[in-house]
């Protein structure tokens, strides 16, 4: 008798431990807008040719909550970001095709996010809390391209380039790709938020790429140089837990 009630108490204290994981952990949906910039250093100089442009987040979320405050939370996340390209700082770093010609163009780019953040929240209210989220995050770029318009009175021409490629073709010319970048990023994150109920959440959000994300490297001098490319995203979102 003694036997079974002590294998009755373990099976009892497993299904307690593994309902009470279950508790702890959750998953959920999250999307929305957000606005990104790139900078780029040349030589020590900043060439501020890149001004901030909009773009959306989706993807998966899982909350790990040991305790009612403190806890974990891990993301899964298609990015598109980039930037928006300044006409005339732009002009000043190419060859001018002829007069009357203008500049148009954006950078934009297709991530994969993997956030992994810890956690705090506090009760606003019975229904309602707030929450901290501070981590790191890695990054890595499915597609990245850079868009070009040149445009006159009568006509325009559209130029689309990879920025993960060491050369490009313009107007029949190959050109060193300056711009050209990695694929694999790390940074840090941070977000904070509102959890209304059990079930939605509102949120902000801001990653910072901490690495350079130059991969050109060009001869100056005798030396090799290699420009500096960073990136910022702000973000905001609307998400559900299943």
């Amino acid at each position: 008798m003694n036997m079974r009630r002590k294998i009755f108490l373990t099976i009892l204290s497993f299904a307690m431990g593994v309902c009470s994981l279950q508790a702890q952990f959750r998953a959920g949906v999250k999307a929305g807008p957000n606005l990104s910039n790139l900078s780029m250093v040349i030589n020590g100089v900043e060439t501020d040719i890149y001004k901030p442009r909009i773009g959306y987040s989706v993807g998966f979320t899982g909350e790990y909550m040991p305790s009612r405050r403190f806890g974990m939370q891990a993301e899964l996340v298609y990015g598109y970001t980039g930037a928006t390209i300044r006409p005339d700082k732009y002009v000043k770093g190419v060859t001018n095709p002829g007069e009357g010609v203008t500049y148009n163009g954006y950078i934009g780019m297709h991530t994969v996010q993997l956030p992994l953040m810890a956690k705090v929240k506090f009760d606003l209210s019975r229904k309602t809390k707030i929450y901290f989220l501070a981590g790191g995050f890695g990054m890595y770029a499915l597609e990245s391209n850079q868009r070009m318009t040149l445009s006159t009175i009568d006509e325009s021409l559209k130029l689309k380039w990879s920025l993960h490629d060491p050369h490009i073709r313009i107007l029949g010319g190959d050109e060193d790709n300056v711009a050209m970048q990695r694929r694999f990023h790390a940074g840090i994150a941070v977000d904070v938020g509102m959890e209304i109920g059990r079930m939605i959440t509102v949120g902000a959000g801001f990653r910072r790429v901490l690495n350079n994300m130059a991969a050109f490297e060009y001869q100056s001098y005798g030396a090799t140089m290699k420009p500096s490319i960073k990136m910022w995203t702000a973000s905001v979102s609307v998400g559900y837990y299943l």
